[in-house]
């Protein structure tokens, strides 16, 4: 799904709570209640759903839940790799403590997403599954590959994750770690991308 990015908006730091950042590759756009209908509808595929998901805010709480596989949510594994680093998979359990992130926004409107149980940042690695690229966990350093642009994803519910620096979506692969599913990243626009970004109380 290609975004016709016309108009540019106000820099992040100037929005208020409402702002919501869409973002295509590099190129973003941002919307708040004083910028809607100017350009608005330029900056959306028109076939989208006239809906939008719900904003996400500095220090939220979160899930990310998939309707692929009858229904997932992302958490944080005990399963590791050589480095020491966790994987990310998803299962469908949804009260599990391990789903829930706390989410950080940066200047430049992207987001850190930091596990609230295990204290992990989930990030893109460089270690691959089956050819697409691990989504791991990791103690937060304020490394690019932990930093994540929420793309509304179209539907009027979810968002992509988009990670700037490998230029790759999460998404939920049909991998498995014993029996659950993995987290991986890949290029292409697949409904597989999709995740309901759930705000949930503090843990």
């Amino acid at each position: 799904m290609s975004y016709n990015l016309l108009y540019w908006f106000q820099a992040p730091a100037a929005l208020g709570r409402d702002a919501v950042a869409y973002t295509e590759g590099y190129v973003s756009c941002f919307e708040d209640s004083a910028n809607k209908g100017q350009g608005w509808g330029d900056a959306v595929p028109s076939e989208r759903n006239a809906a939008v998901p719900a904003p996400i805010h500095e220090g939220d709480h979160v899930r990310f839940f998939s309707v692929q596989h009858n229904g997932q949510y992302i958490f944080v594994s005990e399963d590791k790799d050589s480095d020491g680093d966790r994987y990310v998979e998803a299962h469908p359990y949804a009260d599990e403590p391990r789903n829930v992130f706390k989410a950080f926004r940066t200047d430049n409107g992207l987001f850190r997403f930091t596990n609230s149980a295990t204290g992990h940042a989930m990030f893109v690695s460089q270690d691959k599954v089956n050819g697409d690229l691990a989504v791991q966990g990791h103690q937060p350093n304020f490394e690019t590959r932990d930093l994540f642009a929420l793309q509304d994803a179209g539907d009027g519910s979810s968002y992509n994750l988009w990670n700037p620096d490998t230029g790759t979506f999460v998404f939920l692969s049909n991998d498995r770690m014993g029996d659950d599913f993995v987290i991986e990243a890949h290029s292409p626009q697949e409904l597989r991308n999709h995740f309901i970004v759930e705000p949930v109380p503090a843990p």
